[in-house]
């Protein structure tokens, strides 16, 4: 990695880089699924489409969560981008 390139795999979920890959590394409990569902959001802000957006976890209750803590997210502070994602996320 080039000398000032943001890291690609950061631990304890502390994601703070632009638009990249990014995997997330911690134990359970730590907000993984909280920090996943943010990014997702700052991605589809961003005007990444969300085909374009792989977001992976380990257990189908942590998806179901993200997914729903997605669209609380948007239906609340973006309702034009929730009513735009609603079909396609």
């Amino acid at each position: 990695m080039p000398h000032g390139s943001p890291p690609l795999v950061t631990r304890n979920s502390q994601l703070v880089t632009p638009i990249r890959h990014q995997v997330v590394f911690a134990p359970a409990g730590s907000g993984k699924t909280e920090r996943l569902s943010r990014r997702y959001i700052e991605l589809l802000e961003a005007g990444v489409k969300p085909e374009r957006i792989l977001t992976l976890t380990f257990t189908e209750k942590a998806a179901a969560e993200m997914k729903e803590r997605i669209f609380d997210r948007l239906r609340a502070h973006n309702p034009e981008l929730y009513h735009a994602c609603s079909t396609t996320c």
